[in-house]
């Protein structure tokens, strides 16, 4: 091979027919004859890029770091692509020339400074060079993307331990938030107050404060935090916080006085104005509530429910006609308006027109068929006209769909006391109780069901899967003979009338009775497991089994 390179005339000619036999040693995975050859070449031309490239990747790949830098860089000066520049910073960073690698990465954070990962290895080479304040910078910049970074935060702590005691134990009490510990984060800001006289500073650190005493429903001191704040700082959100707050402790009257403070700063924050307003009403003070409201549907006039607000109000001052009419424009807009419809409802009871104020009702649960609140006006508006069965009934379903079970029991009980042969109460009783896991307690209502009318297969079913459930194969079996005297084709009472008695060893009417099933179940991939069955209760039935076994018992012994 040396006398065919020797043979062709010219550096050009030479490095292309070199370039072509490296090329092959490569696909061949020859590295050793390829670097040979890729030395000689930059021997004749020592800016080839591609060879420059080659060779610095063998180099790499032999972990020669110093050697594969100093030709990466040559070809990012004739080839300065992004690619490849990435790939020589990573081989910059292993050959330990870090300065250059954050030179290179730098470079991508100006075209894109939301990138995590170049920003994460800035900041950790700045940190390899002690370049602490591009480390901190970097890092910094990391918790702007993500302020939960937990690498960024245990470094910057370190970094900080030293240098600004306030942002150490700032970044501590993050990690302590960030890992469950609020306790702990509670003391690190305590401690970061003690560190700084700026009052910026202060404030956030209050806040943050705050936050946590009330993640831990620790309203008073969270309240104290929000008073020191607005001692400094005349921040609306801060107010609002401390209102609610004093609604937490069941101190409406200071609340009340937050949120005049507010609209004195802000005369149109309407959050406020409704909190305001709803807290008037619970005062009786509805003429001050009635002022707030409308002054709010005129900044806020395209929520309907500032409207509805108002008629709640009107009704209260007994302006009848008034609030008729507003309710009546709501619902003009959008007759679905449940809300409105609910206050409607209550005004044709204050009016005694019981009639108007069940249909109203009725229209509200037919809107929101699976709802709570719709069951829930239909509930009240039955208990006020004391209709006794429909209240708990409805007060019935609506803790029902609240997944308030035990609730729910109660009221279907109460309900069922005024008719006792309600099915469709006995029904959400069963339902109810096997949801809870009282799955006799379930079955007896079944079985009320079922002495009710007795055409009901459907509760007799039910019995049968419960007593199965529990192997209580006795009870089990009467239920499916039951039900197979109303049906003898029930090919569900006669599987499960299969499985008691194979469960209780009856082999003979157990296959008798799989044996019938087949006969009339449609295919399914059940029938398979099934036909098993019947195979292998055959085999018990005529000692083909026991016999079987003997043999290999024997077999053992006679090896």
């Amino acid at each position: 091979m040396d006398d065919r390179l020797s043979s062709v005339n010219g550096n050009v000619d030479t490095v292309k027919f070199k370039m072509n036999i490296i090329k092959t040693y490569i696909e061949k995975q020859e590295y050793e004859k390829a670097k040979t050859e890729l030395i000689n070449v930059l021997e004749l031309e020592p800016e080839n890029v591609e060879a420059n490239y080659w060779l610095g990747q063998i180099y790499q790949f032999e972990e020669k770091y110093s050697d594969a830098a100093e030709l990466f860089a040559k070809v990012m000066q004739n080839n300065p692509n992004d690619e490849f520049k990435l790939r020589a910073a990573e081989v910059f960073e292993l050959a330990d020339r870090d300065r250059e690698a954050i030179d290179i990465y730098e470079e991508f954070y100006n075209k894109n400074n939301k990138d995590a990962d170049i920003i994460g290895k800035i900041a950790h080479l700045a940190r390899v060079i002690d370049d602490n304040r591009k480390a901190v910078e970097f890092y910094n910049k990391l918790l702007e993307i993500d302020n939960n970074d937990i690498l960024a935060l245990n470094e910057l702590i370190d970094l900080y331990q030293h240098t600004n005691r306030y942002a150490y134990y700032q970044h501590k009490s993050t990690l302590n938030k960030i890992e469950g510990r609020p306790s702990q984060a509670i003391g690190c800001l305590k401690k970061a107050l003690l560190e700084t006289e700026d009052e910026n500073q202060q404030i956030e650190t209050r806040k943050e404060l705050a936050k946590l005493y009330l993640q831990q429903q620790n309203y008073l001191l969270a309240i104290d935090e929000f008073l020191k704040i607005l001692e400094k700082s005349e921040d609306i959100e801060i107010y609002k916080n401390l209102a609610e707050a004093y609604m937490s402790v069941d101190s409406p009257t200071s609340a009340m006085e937050v949120y005049e403070n507010i609209l004195k700063i802000t005369p149109d924050e309407k959050d406020s104005m409704r909190e305001l307003a709803e807290i008037y009403i619970d005062f009786e003070e509805n003429k001050k509530a009635l002022v707030l409201l409308e002054k709010l549907e005129k900044l806020d006039f395209s929520n309907p429910q500032n409207a509805v607000n108002i008629v709640k109000v009107l009704i209260t001052l007994q302006k009848d006609d008034e609030a008729f009419e507003k309710i009546n424009q709501v619902l003009t807009k959008d007759n679905k308006n449940v809300e409105a419809l609910s206050v409607l409802a209550d005004f044709y009871l204050i009016k005694n027109e019981s009639e108007k104020a069940l249909q109203t009702a009725q229209k509200i649960q037919t809107i929101i068929p699976n709802s709570p609140f719709g069951y829930k006006k239909l509930a009240e508006v039955n208990e006020k006209l004391n209709n006794s069965f429909d209240t708990h009934y409805n007060y019935g379903i609506y803790h029902d769909l609240k997944g308030e079970k035990q609730l729910a029991i109660d009221e279907f009980t109460w309900a069922l006391e005024q008719n006792d042969e309600n099915i469709n109460v006995l029904l959400k009783l069963a339902k109810l109780y096997e949801e809870v896991g009282e799955e006799y307690v379930a079955g007896e209502y079944y079985e009320k069901i079922y002495g009710i009318d007795n055409s009901n297969i459907s509760a007799l079913k039910k019995m049968s899967d419960i007593f199965i459930e529990k192997e209580d194969y006795s009870r089990a079996m009467d239920v499916c003979d039951a039900i197979l005297k109303i049906n003898e084709n029930d090919i569900d009472a006669r599987l499960n009338l299969a499985i008691i008695q194979e469960a209780q060893k009856d082999y003979e009417n157990a296959l008798i009775n799989y044996n019938l099933y087949l006969e009339k179940a449609p295919l399914t991939p059940q029938i398979s497991e099934i036909r098993k069955k019947t195979e292998l209760l055959n085999k018990k039935i005529n000692g083909e089994d026991n016999e079987g076994l003997l043999n290999k018992v024997f077999k053992i012994f006679f090896k």
